[in-house]
This record gives structure tokens, C-alpha cells and sequence, in this order.
């Protein structure tokens, strides 16, 4: 029990840190940039990795080698998106503005929170149920849950992603029938990616 507390409270900021890491990937997305924000989960595995076999020997118990390589891990995911975001021309400090009218803007962007919402308290809820049944239960319902989400994780997200900033802008500007369009699936566009 001690260990675990321990080591949550080592990695408590990895939240603060995936959320700005997050930040700067919309950001880069929004401006037509794709690559390093795509890379920067990958960024953040090698770091851990890396940390976690150099600097085994300096940890006792051992496993605590891991909690700081998240953390510094999570530095690196948030730091490699940093260079790209100035050459885009913005600065980390004058981002957010309050008052100012795309800050208005986020305040009402909270629409799918409920669904968000019940989708995770099913969760909490399928794993209690599972944590009754037989040994492995949690484990199957966490693998069944890995495997639904993939994919998700590798056709769905990458879409949405390439699509999302066009779609905004279509919206934005008013171009409603340019959105629909643009959502409409065409067997030719695949190909041409």
C-alpha cells in the first residue's frame, strides 16, 4: 500500500503534463500539422523506456524506475511538440487570454461531456460486477475493452483527426453544404491518401 501511494504521488503530474501535451497536439492538428503531435506518444514510450533501463540500478525498490520514467517521459511528450508550435508562431505564455473571443468560444464546448461520462461510469460499473465473478474476470473485461477500442485507435482517430481541422473551418466559415460534403465517404479518397 505504501509503495502504491508512493508511486502515485511520483506520477501525479503526468495528468497536468498529457493534458498540455494534448493542448499543443490540437493546437498543431488545427494548423494542418500531423507528424510530431502523432510522434509524441511514441516520444513518450521511448523516454520511459529509456529511463527505466539506465537508471535501474539507482532505484530501490525498483519499480519506482518506472514512475520517474513517466515522468520525464511525459516532459519529452510535451516538449517535442514545442519547437513545431513556435515555428507556427505562437508563444507558450500569450495563449490563453481570458476575454479574449475564442476563449469565449471553448466555455460551450462541453456537448459529449455526458456521454463521455457515462461511457467511463459503465466502466467502473462492468468492472465492480467483474471483480464478483470468476478469477480473470476484470482482466478479460480490460482485454475485451483494449480490443473494441482498436479500431477505433488506428482507422477512427487518424480520420478524425486529418478531417477535423477542414471541418472546423468549413463550419466556422459558414459552409455548411462544404462540411456535409466533406463528410461524405468517396472510394476514390482512401487511395489517395
Amino acid at each position: 500500500m505504501q509503495l502504491t501511494v508512493l508511486m502515485s504521488q511520483i506520477m501525479f503530474p503526468f495528468i497536468l503534463l498529457v493534458a498540455l501535451a494534448a493542448v499543443l497536439m490540437g493546437t498543431l492538428n488545427s494548423l494542418g500539422r500531423f507528424g510530431i503531435p502523432a510522434l509524441s506518444p511514441a516520444i513518450f514510450n521511448v523516454i520511459t523506456i529509456i529511463v527505466a533501463l539506465t537508471m535501474l540500478s539507482f532505484f530501490n525498490p525498483p519499480i519506482l524506475v518506472l514512475a520517474v520514467g513517466v515522468i520525464i517521459g511525459g516532459m519529452g511528450q510535451f516538449a517535442v511538440q514545442i519547437p513545431q508550435l513556435r515555428r507556427q508562431g505562437y508563444n507558450l505564455y500569450s495563449g490563453f487570454i481570458p476575454g479574449r473571443s475564442g476563449t469565449k468560444n471553448t466555455n460551450t464546448s462541453g456537448a459529449g461531456g455526458d456521454r463521455v461520462a457515462a461511457w467511463q461510469i459503465n466502466v467502473v460499473v462492468g468492472t465492480i460486477i467483474a471483480s464478483h465473478l470468476d478469477s480473470g474476470s476484470i482482466s478479460n473485461l480490460y482485454y475485451a475493452l483494449r480490443l473494441m477500442h482498436f479500431p477505433l485507435g488506428v482507422f477512427g482517430v487518424a480520420l478524425a483527426t486529418v478531417s477535423l481541422p477542414e471541418l472546423s473551418a468549413q463550419v466556422a466559415a459558414g459552409e455548411i453544404k462544404s462540411a456535409g460534403a466533406s463528410q461524405r465517404f468517396r472510394p476514390g479518397w482512401l487511395y489517395s491518401c
